[in-house]
């Protein structure tokens, strides 16, 4: 009975209650997945995430010293032609006598941002009608801030292109499939630079008739600019023609990229992109096939320059620039024919928004017909018009889409909490 009692005791003794075994085990859960955690926090994991970490260093240093590189040659720019106009050459106006030349022609400046507005409703119409064509609907609103944000990315990365990626990640968050949101881009990607290589290329086998004086190196660097553009519309028909062969080539580049260790998974990716190329070229056939679409995409994309010219013709106009003999719609007709040539032949220069170039090609073009002191006031007007209101129109939209992104995010966070049963 005794040992009975013992054995009962010693029991009862060691035997914990369930509810302290299950605290005991949490205690060593705690402890040992802490002491994991610490581990691997503090030996694991940097080991895992610093040469990731130095690969996002050395790209965020990449970028910054590119866009340093990019303000300092704007910035150069506009104080050398600032130098040639006011300190070089002849006495500049005085302050006093320019500003009377931009309140007599006011009016110009009123038509220069119509035409920026024009512009950016025909930047909507294209695609809204490329989209009306794969999916039957219409939704301008969607195709204007598509638009500005592709616009907007295009100033900011080099040759003056590149926003298309944005402009399709715009589409697809908007509930816009893939294969549909990818044949607008491109398509209104060829027509845009079809449009521009066919304007340019009758502008400048017109330019003898043209009283603007335009060198020599201007025409060749045009001729190779139109030649750089064509590579895209010529890459979108083959892309739409021979999907089968673009898909090869592309498996192509991919397998070679995996060899060079800069492609992971490369059977995957290749999958991938054979999906998006069938889908792609689908769509873009379905959009081709819709002629009365593509021919008022095309007319679209042709108004579109026009009104980028526009902005150029009427900010000239209220610095009080005249062409001798010649007035209304054949001196618009030859700036604007001048001006094709100039954002061609500058097309291919590697900076954002053809940054530099632009601005020195404008300056030596133009000025030669405006009082010193007029030139560079105009060249910087035009290029807050055609250059930098294009950047902060892009940023103000995705600045907006982010906080409805917010403000749509607490309202469901708050209709979910009323939702919840606390009880």
């Amino acid at each position: 009975m005794n040992r009975k009692k013992e054995s009962s005791q010693t029991d009862f003794c060691t035997k914990e209650p369930e509810n302290n075994v299950a605290e005991n085990t949490e205690k060593n859960n705690d402890i040992t997945y802490g002491y994991v955690g610490e581990q691997f926090a503090t030996k694991i994991m940097p080991n895992i995430t610093k040469p990731e970490a130095e690969k996002t260093k050395k790209s965020s240093k990449k970028k910054f010293f590119f866009y340093l590189f990019f303000v300092l040659l704007c910035a150069g720019s506009l104080v050398y032609t600032a130098y040639l106009d006011f300190a070089h050459g002849e006495q500049p106006l005085p302050f006093s006598q320019i500003f009377g030349v931009l309140l007599e022609n006011w009016y110009y400046f009123v038509f220069a941002l119509v035409s920026l507005a024009m512009f950016y409703v025909c930047e909507a119409l294209r695609h809204a009608i490329l989209l009306h064509g794969v999916t039957k609907k219409f939704p301008f609103g969607l195709s204007m801030s598509t638009g500005a944000i592709t616009r907007c990315y295009d100033y900011v990365t080099p040759f003056g292109a590149g926003g298309q990626p944005f402009g399709l990640f715009h589409l697809t968050k908007n509930k816009v499939p893939g294969g549909k949101a990818s044949a607008v881009v491109l398509t209104a990607l060829f027509l845009q630079q079809l449009s521009f290589v066919i304007l340019s290329a009758v502008s400048l086998a017109l330019m003898p008739l043209n009283q603007i004086g335009v060198g020599s190196a201007p025409k060749i660097m045009a001729i190779v600019g139109m030649v750089g553009c064509l590579i895209i519309p010529f890459t979108v028909i083959i892309f739409s023609l021979m999907p089968k062969t673009t898909g090869k080539f592309l498996a192509l580049l991919i397998r070679f990229g995996a060899k060079i260790k800069l492609v992971k998974e490369p059977e995957s990716a290749i999958n991938r992109t054979m999906e998006g190329v069938k889908n792609n070229a689908e769509s873009i056939k379905s959009i081709s096939k819709n002629k009365l679409v593509f021919i008022l995409a095309f007319l679209i994309s042709v108004a579109s320059w026009c009104a980028q010219c526009s902005i150029a013709y009427f900010t000239l106009r209220a610095f009080g620039y005249d062409i001798p003999n010649v007035g209304g719609f054949l001196e618009w007709l030859q700036i604007a024919q001048v001006c094709l040539v100039l954002y061609i032949s500058v097309s291919f220069i590697p900076t954002p928004g053809n940054a530099g170039a632009s601005e020195l090609s404008f300056y030596f073009i133009f000025t030669q017909s405006l009082s010193a002191g007029l030139g560079f006031t105009a060249l910087t007007v035009w290029r807050v018009l055609s250059y930098y209101s294009y950047i902060l129109i892009g940023f103000l939209v995705v600045l907006s889409g982010k906080l409805k992104e917010r403000k749509q995010k607490k309202l469901n966070l708050t209709a979910d909490l009323n939702a919840m049963d606390f009880d």
